[in-house]
């Protein structure tokens, strides 16, 4: 009894000690979780940070390349984009009119001037229109720098440039009075190009009258004095006559010339007549744009 007695104090010391390293092993357990945990979390945000990172990067690399296109993208464009996007304000109508006048007054000018020098060669005569080609150079640039100040002012008269440029009350009231101007040149155009036309019709009426004396009534004889194209009596007869009706209507085309420009001045007035219907409506669009906007606080002015 007393041998075994004296085991088992041995056997409870070592579980004792047993219990007593059970603890020690869990309580070392437990922070080595809680580093494994820790180191986790912390690998995740450096994560998180890197993404982010990666996410501004691509961000910033992005801007970049949008604001390299844009530049190369405008600097591709140049002057003719800018034109192009100037010209899509200006209203269609009022831009054709514009073109087409220019077009026509130059084939006038030009028709009339290679007409009258033929004229002056067939006739022999340098009195014939003086300073003819200095009259119609200085129509024409004349005419070209009065369309291009309507053209101004039909663009800023229409929309939208016009809500933008002419937005006040006495804006748009100096809007409309610079239309009005507009209007009475462009009907003081329209009777000057009249006259002009009727000028142009008497040489095509005196050479229809020479066709008719040739070939229908076959006038052996022709006086260039009784048509006023001559100072002095100038008769032409046999083969003078001949060569004279060949150079007018085959060789010289002085009658072609002196038809494209009498043609060329009909349509700059029914140009210019189109051009004044397009300005009567940016008038029209003006005074609509005042009363819309202003008439509402006049009426509450008046009722108050």
């Amino acid at each position: 009894m007393s041998h075994q007695d004296e085991h088992l104090p041995e056997e409870q010391d070592e579980l004792s000690q047993d219990d007593e390293k059970a603890p020690l092993a869990d309580e070392e357990k437990v922070p080595l979780s809680a580093v494994g945990s820790r180191d986790d979390v912390m690998h995740d945000e450096k994560v998180d940070e890197k993404g982010e990172e990666l996410e501004e990067t691509h961000a910033e690399d992005v801007a970049v390349v949008k604001k390299s296109c844009k530049t190369s993208s405008t600097q591709d464009d140049g002057c003719c984009a800018k034109c192009c996007k100037c010209l899509a304000n200006v209203p269609c109508g009022s831009l054709l009119c514009f073109v087409f006048i220019i077009a026509m007054v130059s084939t006038c000018a030009g028709a009339l001037m290679v007409a009258l020098k033929r004229t002056r060669e067939v006739l022999d005569n340098d009195n014939i229109v003086p300073m003819s080609n200095a009259l119609c150079l200085g129509v024409l640039f004349g005419m070209v720098f009065l369309v291009t100040l309507f053209l101004v002012v039909a663009a800023l008269s229409s929309p939208p440039t016009s809500s933008g440029v002419f937005s006040t009350a006495n804006k748009n009231t100096c809007a409309r009075a610079l239309n009005i101007i507009v209007l009475v040149l462009l009907i003081f155009l329209v009777f000057a190009w009249t006259l002009v036309a009727i000028v142009l019709a008497l040489p095509v009426i005196y050479i229809v009258l020479f066709h008719i004396l040739h070939t229908t009534d076959k006038a052996a004889c022709v006086d260039l004095w009784n048509y006023g194209l001559s100072s002095v009596r100038n008769e032409m007869c046999g083969a003078t006559l001949e060569d004279f009706y060949e150079r007018v209507f085959v060789r010289d085309d002085i009658m072609v010339c002196y038809s494209i420009s009498i043609i060329a001045a009909v349509l700059v007035i029914v140009l210019l007549v189109l051009f004044i219907v397009c300005t009567t409506a940016n008038y029209i669009q003006l005074r609509t744009a005042r009363d819309s906007k202003y008439q509402p606080h006049t009426d509450e002015v008046n009722s108050a």
